[in-house]
């Protein structure tokens, strides 16, 4: 079952990111940028279909540079965020799928997969949503009040994580 949902997951994010992106952009006088978004979608298809691994982490990281540019060029940053999550989600199943359909791997392997896919599920969603909230709230704080709130926000995520897989064991 997981071998067909994830692929469909893949492509409405990379659908996901393409509208984020697409539409943030659109909304103001920078859409030139959605040709580059259209380019680095190339290099993903590229990657997946000549099997080159390391076109995915490039394209991950332009997404990246592309929502952070995104944030400075002055468009919403909800769609800059969302379209940020959406690569994320697209980079880890774009390497996790072709490891569902090889049918060497143990059932272990597979196990693990599985619990890595509701980890990503579990963390992109609630960081997507807190972001999403935190952008409704105007509150100023310093730089080190935010790396301090970050800090404790991802020890906490990290140590409910290790909770999970240890309560699955």
């Amino acid at each position: 079952m997981k071998r067909f949902i994830q692929p469909i997951i893949f492509w409405c994010m990379l659908f996901c990111m393409m509208s984020s992106f697409g539409i943030g952009f659109a909304l103001t006088e920078y859409w030139w940028v959605d040709l580059i978004v259209l380019l680095v979608i190339a290099f993903i298809w590229a990657g997946k279909h000549f099997q080159i691994q390391w076109l995915g982490d490039v394209a991950l990281v332009c997404f990246s540079c592309i929502a952070i540019a995104g944030i400075f060029m002055g468009v919403r940053s909800a769609l800059m965020i969302a379209g940020a999550a959406s690569s994320l989600i697209c980079w880890e199943l774009n390497r996790q799928v072709p490891m569902l359909h090889n049918k060497n791997n143990s059932l272990a392997t597979l196990s693990f997969e599985n619990c890595r896919f509701k980890i990503l599920c579990l963390s992109v969603g609630t960081g997507l949503l807190i972001a999403e909230i935190s952008l409704l709230l105007n509150f100023k704080l310093s730089f080190g009040v935010m790396f301090l709130i970050v800090a404790v926000i991802l020890y906490s995520l990290f140590k409910f994580i290790q909770l999970l897989k240890n309560s699955s064991d």
